[in-house]
């Protein structure tokens, strides 16, 4: 129980992350059940509030949906729950805000590309390495030369 809560005292984790560290640690999977239960019913553990919390930090650094689907599920957590943070978390902005705001960060990177093709390879595979589907990226992208033509 003290390593658990050492652990989770210098960061949040996931169920499935803590057990796997408390195993690393040379703990025996029933102890590692025992503390992982002590620490949700104590509140010290709660994988929703977790997943949330990580779902906006990335949201914040301009991920994309599938990205925050990615990395949640890197976690060890299952698809309800990534589901369920994905769909009702009213403080997610809309995606397509998220990819352009993501595109204009970077603007000065785009426009050193002086062929406008290029120019959209490289925005295209930017926001596509962020995470955001291909119908958000093009969306983005509109609106991303809409205000390059100065329209």
């Amino acid at each position: 129980m003290e390593t658990a809560l050492a652990m989770l005292t210098r960061r949040d984790h996931t169920t499935f992350e803590l057990r796997a560290k408390l195993c690393k640690n040379g703990f025996s999977e029933t102890d590692a059940a025992h503390a992982i239960n002590q620490c949700q019913r104590l509140g010290y553990l709660d994988d929703m509030a977790t997943a949330s919390a990580l779902a906006d930090q990335l949201v914040r650094r301009g991920y994309g949906a599938f990205r925050i689907h990615q990395t949640l599920s890197g976690k060890g957590l299952d698809e309800e729950t990534i589901r369920r943070i994905l769909d009702q978390d009213e403080n997610l902005p809309d995606e397509l805000e998220t990819a352009r705001q993501a595109l204009e960060k970077k603007r000065a990177r785009f426009d050193r590309e002086p062929d406008p093709g290029k120019r959209w390879q490289k925005a295209y595979r930017f926001l596509a390495g962020r995470g955001f589907s291909s119908d958000v990226i093009r969306m983005a992208l509109e609106m991303f030369k809409k205000g390059e033509d100065g329209e």
